[in-house]
């Protein structure tokens, strides 16, 4: 059974730093879906400023999922993406 999105370590997204702790920038940082692109990230609401952490976590999984049925994407294009922080 997949790793519920809690259970995401920053370690399986590629962003650590070199003590394997989450970038102290990563706490800050924030994300938003542009709303042209929503219908790709189910689940992942368009237009909101949203934390990088926790958008992360539901890429990885989202991708995690789709593997499983055979299907193999990309984890996120960044151009979809506006990034603050």
């Amino acid at each position: 059974m997949p790793a519920a999105a809690s259970d995401v370590s920053y370690a399986e997204t590629g962003m650590v730093s070199a003590d394997g702790m989450p970038p102290s920038w990563a706490a800050d940082r924030k994300v938003r879906l542009k709303p042209e692109h929503a219908h790709i990230y189910e689940g992942v609401a368009a237009g909101t400023w949203l934390p990088l952490k926790e958008v992360a976590e539901q890429l990885v999984m989202r991708a995690r999922r789709l593997r499983l049925h055979g299907i193999h994407r990309r984890t996120f294009d960044p151009r979809h993406f506006d990034f603050h922080g």
